[in-house]
């Protein structure tokens, strides 16, 4: 893991990718609510088009296909745009399942474009538990990514996403078939910018970083073990649930 420095050409390009994602993720409240307002007339066009009674059944099924997609482009945008608000609270009861599916969701495209397999095993029953859903998408995003990088010159790129019970909480275990850590770079991996990829792109070294954070916000914790990869352990924590 390699310290930043500022006066470094990579220290520059970090700073210079943060204050880039600073003005796109400024940008994407502004656009989504116009994109949601013209998602939702395409789908009111295409429903009303569903129940003319000269449409054939090949067509209503194609503009079912269509209000679909729009559903769920629809989805994708509150999804992305939950993450990119502005700082605040907001506690709320949470699906463990329905977090990382979303949190996958989000990441689909850039998984199948890099060529990894995703394997999910998730256990039955998985309790409820009080989260600012927004947070902990974007840890998880940021164990995704760091485990995305982690397979740039691995041949088997795999990452297997696993949800448990714990201790009367739910653990999010995300493991990747890159090299894995050595006991150092466990040391140093979650201070912040510090990186241990070098794939030809700037990175930040903030993500591991943020992501033990947002865990230790929700009295909980991320730990390392190179059996089980990085695991985001999150209690039933009711006290938090004084932010809703």
């Amino acid at each position: 893991m390699e310290p930043f420095d500022i006066n470094s050409e990579d220290g520059q390009n970090r700073l210079l990718q943060l204050h880039r994602n600073a003005q796109v993720g400024a940008c994407v409240s502004g656009v989504t609510h116009d994109i949601n307002n013209m998602l939702g007339a395409a789908m009111a066009y295409a429903e009303l088009v569903s129940y003319d009674e000269g449409v054939s059944d090949d067509s209503k099924k194609m503009l079912n296909q269509i209000v679909d997609g729009i559903t769920k482009c629809s989805q994708l945008i509150t999804s992305l745009t939950s993450i990119a608000r502005k700082e605040r609270i907001e506690i709320n009861l949470t699906a463990p399942f329905q977090l990382m599916d979303e949190v996958l969701t989000l990441r689909d495209y850039e998984l199948k474009t890099k060529r990894i397999k995703l394997e999910r095993h998730y256990e039955d029953s998985l309790p409820t538990i009080p989260t600012d859903m927004p947070k902990m998408k974007l840890a998880l995003i940021f164990l995704l990514t760091n485990a995305q990088e982690a397979l740039s010159e691995a041949e088997d790129k795999r990452i297997k996403v696993t949800l448990s019970n714990l201790d009367g909480g739910v653990c999010f275990a995300i493991w990747d078939s890159g090299p894995g850590l050595t006991p150092e770079q466990v040391t140093s991996a979650f201070k912040p910018l510090h990186t241990g990829w070098r794939d030809g792109e700037s990175h930040l070294g903030f993500g591991l970083y943020s992501a033990r954070q947002i865990a230790e916000f929700h009295g909980g914790s991320l730990r390392y073990t190179p059996e089980e990869g990085f695991q985001l352990f999150i209690k039933r924590n009711d006290s938090l649930l004084q932010y809703t």
